[in-house]
């Protein structure tokens, strides 16, 4: 296990740090709320004092409607169960008490003694956990008033109780972010928002899904502050109370997504093949069209997707994670093709014993270099061919300690540029890396490489996720991302990058490749090309019999 602290993924802050007062009004807190206090002791830009507030009213679990459907559905959080679990605040046994005062006209306060010792320490900004939104009185002892996170993110079944809007009408996606009351804004924020895929049959789940992201939420907004920057905020979501009716109809709703998503699969699984055209023109990113293409189905007992193109000494080649349902681990292949753009033969590029997938292949300093997707051991490596297309050496470690998938780089203005998706929570969450894409730069791809001071730079899961290499078209770099909505790799979408610089990133999107140009595929996720040679992959159920090698 390497000892090296985890790259990083901000610029750190320069500066006097930011003085928090953080005002805790319980002892207990649901996992991912407590991981959000842990982090903030470990940001070297923050000055905390801690404070227990005594007697605030607190949300306890009822017997509601609401509450017994949610401790029905949390049985389906399965991997998801330790985001929810309550724990202790492990800050109460060093944390001095305050008292409070609860006004129901004005908000919630301290007593005269809390307030005083409150403007004492000259706070910047004052977080209260677990309370009600503050009074003026309270808000102004501090240069920035008061962030409040609601006293229903104290309990297991409520919180995250404002994000079922969306569950209830089934939106594909959903606006989430750190929910506060800011005093400043007079209002309820999300802090650091994005829209996110939505888990369609567990509210518990959608819940789940939303609030991992809240450790790194919370750490992203105070980081903004201390640069002296606002933090990025969208008008808050107003709170949920659900009552029999609204929960019934969402019952029946269940029962017909249920149906809906599950009847198609019934004694089938999903397989991913490639296809391949030669073509001088490319696709159109404005208007993505695909046709011409050969499809290339893999064996049985496996999938091949991922492809990158790839002309050697005039060979064409196109490179695959191969799925090996057996093993439940993805391996490299190279498929050499003939002039008929069949299969002609298949080599192993690169076997690991953990998964590898997404091979992005360049030249540098007159040599052919690959980064495989290796996020199950927390690295980007990049490797050097030996001989290509079969033996590879290690040449440099890019970044550690992070999930990291679909690493893309390119070169553009004299600079180096890594594109690529982080699972930036402290949970196992569902491999749903693909809401966040950050960017990295460096002078050579050996490093180091430095974060983006934007980062991350989309928080949108339509178009995140990248989808195969960076390319010019008509003077204009083009990035392809995927579509996650719906589903995990529904579709390419291309987006035109109008900035790109050290300190700013901007992009504006194009057309959409929808996966309708194959007969019976429901997803595409990777758009590529070499030359003349151009690859997509393609999404499809077939019969389980399939996942097994003949």
């Amino acid at each position: 296990m390497s000892t090296l602290a985890a790259s990083a993924l901000y610029p750190t802050p320069e500066g006097a740090p930011l003085r928090v007062a953080v005002l805790l009004a319980g002892e207990f807190a649901p996992a991912w709320l407590c991981e959000a206090l842990n982090r903030l002791g470990d940001a070297v830009f923050l000055d905390l004092q801690w404070y227990q507030v005594m007697s605030v009213p607190s949300v306890l679990p009822g017997n509601s409607a609401y509450e017994r459907y949610q401790r029905a559905d949390m049985r389906l959080l399965r991997e998801l169960q330790p985001i929810l679990q309550m724990r202790a605040i492990q800050q109460i046994g060093r944390a001095r008490a305050l008292h409070f005062v609860a006004d129901e006209n004005a908000g919630s306060s301290l007593d005269a003694h809390g307030l005083a010792v409150l403007r004492e320490q000259k706070a910047d900004l004052i977080l209260a956990v677990g309370m009600p939104p503050a009074q003026a009185a309270l808000a102004a002892c501090a240069r920035l008033g008061v962030w409040a996170i609601a006293p229903e993110e104290l309990c297991a079944l409520h919180s995250g109780r404002w994000l079922l809007a969306d569950f209830m009408r089934g939106a594909e996606c959903t606006l989430g972010g750190l929910r506060v009351y800011s005093s400043q804004a007079k209002g309820w924020l999300l802090l650091e928002p994005g829209e996110s895929s939505v888990a369609q049959l567990s509210f518990a789940r959608h819940r789940a899904y939303q609030l991992q992201k809240g450790p790194a939420q919370l750490l992203r907004a105070l980081r903004r502050v201390a640069n002296g920057m606002t933090p990025r905020s969208r008008v808050g979501i107003a709170e949920a109370r659900p009552g029999i009716g609204t929960l019934i109809r969402l019952a029946l709703r269940l029962f017909g997504r249920a149906w809906t998503r599950h009847r198609p699969r019934m004694g089938r699984a999903e397989r991913w093949c490639i296809a391949v055209r030669e073509s001088d023109r490319g696709l159109d990113p404005d208007r993505p069209f695909a046709q011409d293409f050969r499809r290339i189905d893999a064996p049985k007992g496996q999938f091949w997707a991922d492809p990158m193109p790839w002309i050697d000494n005039g060979r064409r080649y196109v490179l695959v994670e191969s799925w090996d349902y057996a093993r439940q681990l993805g391996d490299v292949l190279a498929l050499e093709l003939d002039a008929q753009l069949r299969v002609r033969q298949v080599t192993t590029a690169l076997r690991e014993p953990y998964h590898l997938s997404f091979p992005m292949l360049f030249r540098w300093a007159e040599q052919t270099c690959m980064v495989a997707e290796s996020a199950q051991v927390k690295r980007v490596d990049l490797r050097v061919a030996q001989r290509f297309p079969d033996r590879w050496s290690n040449m440099a470690t890019l970044l550690h300690g992070w999930r990291v998938v679909d690493a893309t780089l390119t070169e553009y203005a004299g600079r180096c540029w890594m594109f690529a998706s982080v699972a930036e929570t402290p949970f196992d969450d569902g491999g749903r890396e693909w809401n966040e894409l950050f960017l990295f730069h460096a002078d050579t791809p050996l490093g180091p490489w430095l974060p983006h001071p934007g980062n991350p730079i989309c928080t949108d899961v339509r178009r995140s996720r990248s989808a195969g290499p960076l390319f010019m078209h008509n003077g204009r770099l083009i990035r392809p991302a995927q579509d996650c909505a719906a589903e995990y790799g529904r579709a390419v979408v291309f987006n035109e990058i109008t900035t790109l610089t050290t300190e700013h990133f901007a992009e504006r999107r194009l057309g959409t490749l929808e996966p309708d140009w194959l007969p019976g595929i429901d997803g595409c996720h990777t758009y590529a090309r070499h030359g003349r040679l151009e690859v997509l992959d393609a999404k499809y159920l077939a019969p389980r019999a399939d996942t097994r090698a003949t």
